[in-house]
């Protein structure tokens, strides 16, 4: 998404779209590298899934929100909101949870 911007901007016909309008796209990239940095560093923390509804909040992220996991069952089921878009019925970009870490 950041390459394209940039691509886009160079571009005869210049830049489409708002900065709020991709905003939630940047977000997305920069959610793969949260979430991949956390597996490394965090794949036994027990995370739940949390945050605002946002504009858009899907039946999938209903049903997972408040539900808790350790970090590599949320990868191995393909659950990261921002990051495994193809498990959400919003994109999981939409919205606006995340994956919170559990404190006792």
């Amino acid at each position: 998404y950041v390459s394209d911007l940039v691509n886009d901007i160079y571009s005869e016909g210049g830049m489409t779209g708002t900065p709020d309008s991709r905003s939630p796209l940047w977000k997305s990239t920069l959610d793969q590298f949260y979430y991949a940095a956390i597996q490394q560093a965090d794949k036994n923390g027990m995370y739940v899934f949390t945050g605002e509804d946002g504009d858009e909040s899907c039946v999938d992220c209903q049903k997972l929100k408040g539900v808790k996991h350790r970090m590599k069952w949320w990868v191995d089921n393909e659950l990261r909101p921002g990051v495994d878009h193809d498990s959400f019925e919003c994109g999981g970009w939409r919205c606006q949870h995340y994956l919170e870490k559990v404190r006792k």
